[in-house]
Formats: structure tokens, C-alpha cells, sequence
């Protein structure tokens, strides 16, 4: 992982061709040369090892060189059922759930939403980008699925051997939780909250309501303490 990492849509073949904005950052803002070495992958899995052999204004060639399959997943699945929240903690808890190694992103609709439906196709791409250049750092070569914006209460509905929505209201501590579960569901509400009766009908399919301590927590914070601890119970850290 020593050299710069990037990802690309396109099938990674003998010979790739970086153009447009991506073109001009490895060039002019990263001052990559010809005969430099990076990091490729297309979040299907795995990586390639990748030498720069042309290089013009508009666009670079890159020789594949080798091929490595580490992927660097979790083998804790987690879905994150993530409120839509303000531009910039969505931002945040999208980044730092990716770093941590979620599987899916579940972006969802609640009661208590503050933000306006509108433009969430736009907002959809741009999240998705977040989780790619969260990929890029982190070392993930598989991307995590964001989907598109979910009734709450339609997703509380899912299956998981384990699912937990994070309450102030709550009596019990993630890390006294007896459980071995392969695959979570980790549900985190908006700016205020999930409703009380959002709660209820969490609790009615199956999740189990998780303290975070005696302070109220920021929704993008509530995703990184929830993320790292489940990690940390029965994932990777």
C-alpha cells in the first residue's frame, strides 16, 4: 500500500486509460511522472500494481503489472441504516462507516428528517463518491452498496442475525451483548432522533435498543462509536 490508490469504473485490463478529472489530479495535483507506480481497482475485488507509460494533458496510460486479491473486508457484514442527515455529517459518518469496513449503506426516511427529499439522486452520487475516495485511502477494493433512501420502518423489516438501533433511552451496553453474529444491522436516527414510535417498531422486528453512554451523541458521531465497537466485539479491530 505504499504507492497512491485509485479507483476506476472500467474493466482493468493489460493497458488503462485515465482521462477528464482524474487525468488532471494524478498529473497536476499528485505531479505523477511517467514511470511512476499506483495502486488501480475497479471495486469488483482485488488490486493491480500499475506503472504510468504515457502521459499527455488530457489523459495517462498505465501498464498493469501485477495483480494482488487482497480485498481487506471485514468478515463482520454490517448494514448500516443510516437517517439522512445535514450535507456535511452525512459526509462524515458515509467516510468513516466505509473506513470502518461497512458492507452496505442503507440511507433512510424518518419522522424526524430535517432534510428535504429533493435532489436525493444528486445526493445519492455524491455520497457514493465519498465512499470511494474513503476506499482509496483506507485500502478497501470493495466498494460498499449505498442504496437509495428507505422508509425506516420498511427497513427495520429486513433480516439480520443481529440488529441494533442506538437509544439515549436505552439500559443495556453494546459489549454485554452474548452474541456471535456473522451479519448486523446497525440503525442510526437523525438529528432528533428516531421517533418514539420508530423505536417501537424497531424493538417490534427483532433490534435491540444500544446506550452510547450518558451524552447525546451527533448522529455521524453515534455511526462511528456504533461501527467501532462492533468491530471491536465481533469484527476485525
Amino acid at each position: 500500500m505504499g504507492f497512491p490508490r485509485f479507483y476506476t469504473d472500467q474493466a482493468i485490463e493489460e493497458k488503462v486509460i485515465i482521462a477528464g478529472s482524474r487525468a488532471h489530479y494524478m498529473r497536476n495535483v499528485l505531479r505523477l511522472a511517467l514511470g511512476d507506480h499506483l495502486c488501480l481497482f475497479n471495486g469488483k475485488g482485488g488490486e493491480y500494481k500499475a506503472q504510468i507509460t504515457t502521459l499527455s494533458k488530457h489523459e495517462l496510460t498505465l501498464d498493469i503489472l501485477e495483480y494482488s486479491d487482497q480485498n481487506r473486508q471485514s468478515g463482520l457484514k454490517i448494514e448500516l441504516g443510516l437517517a439522512v442527515i445535514k450535507r456535511d455529517a452525512m459526509d462524515t459518518a458515509i467516510q468513516k462507516a466505509t473506513e470502518l469496513g461497512v458492507h452496505k449503506i442503507q440511507p433512510l426516511f424518518c419522522i424526524n428528517n430535517t432534510v428535504s427529499p429533493k435532489g436525493i439522486d444528486k445526493r445519492l452520487r455524491h455520497w457514493q463518491e465519498i465512499s470511494i475516495s474513503a476506499c482509496e485511502q483506507c485500502g478497501l477494493n470493495i466498494l460498499p452498496e449505498i442504496s437509495s433512501p428507505l422508509d425506516a420502518q420498511t427497513w427495520f423489516e429486513g433480516d439480520a442475525d443481529l440488529k441494533l438501533i442506538a437509544s439515549p433511552e436505552a439500559k443495556q451496553n453494546l459489549h454485554k451483548l452474548a452474541e456471535n453474529p456473522g451479519n448486523i444491522f446497525i440503525a442510526i436516527g437523525p438529528e432528533g432522533g428516531f421517533a418514539a414510535e420508530e423505536v417501537c417498531d424497531a424493538i417490534d422486528k427483532g433490534f435491540k435498543e444500544i446506550n452510547l453512554g450518558t451524552r447525546i451523541l451527533r448522529a455521524d458521531t453515534a455511526v462511528i462509536t456504533m461501527m467501532s465497537l462492533s468491530q471491536y466485539c465481533w469484527g476485525d479491530l
